[in-house]
């Protein structure tokens, strides 16, 4: 049960983390969009690049390099840009994958809790014969059930806040992919 434990904590842990993190960069966009607008409506681009680096989030990491490299014909900014979307989007997916593992992990930690609590109770009953200690093969069958039970306790939420928080980045990188397009046609005046 100790490794299912941990691997419960784990997961909180880590949905935790993501809830907050995704909080925070969703605050901190929409006060970094707001400045970023009112630079580029004044066309001051170096307070735009200030306003971006100042943010640190994903969205704010690709603009930079939108507005650093404004200049270049279309084609080489998509594909600078893209190496940035594609780079910067691994931050909203960062430790999303280990919740699947730990899910996995503790589904066959009480697999393997009903195995050992299945052969204890065949070893009692082995070692009894026909008048084994009832006390002690109930004992046995309720370690490998609680196991098994402790497993899919961990395991069920985790799958759940996994399929969830992997949507949620996904609509993230969306809406980034979509911002930074709006912000690159603003700063090239050419369709991107």
């Amino acid at each position: 049960m100790i490794p299912i434990i941990l691997a419960g904590a784990a997961v909180v842990f880590i949905v935790t983390e993501r809830l907050l993190y995704f909080r925070d960069v969703k605050r901190r966009d929409s006060v970094f969009i707001r400045k970023l607008e009112e630079a580029l409506l004044r066309h001051d681009f170096s307070q735009a690049e200030s306003v971006c680096i100042s943010a640190e989030t994903p969205l704010s990491s690709v603009i930079k390099i939108a507005i650093q490299y404004r200049r270049l014909n279309e084609s080489d900014m998509r594909e600078i840009i893209q190496g940035e979307l594609d780079e910067s989007a691994l931050n909203y997916e960062r430790r999303i994958s280990y919740i699947a593992v730990l899910a996995n992990i503790a589904t066959l930690l009480g697999l393997l809790g009903t195995v050992v609590g299945n052969i204890q109770a065949f070893g009692v009953m082995g070692s009894g014969g026909i008048n084994s200690n009832p006390a002690l093969l109930a004992s046995s069958i309720a370690t490998s059930l609680l196991t098994t039970a402790g497993g899919l306790f961990v395991s069920i939420p985790a799958l759940i806040f996994h399929n969830y928080l992997v949507q949620k980045a996904d609509r993230l990188i969306n809406q980034m992919e979509k911002t930074v397009s709006q912000f690159s046609i603003r700063l090239t005046g050419r369709m991107y």
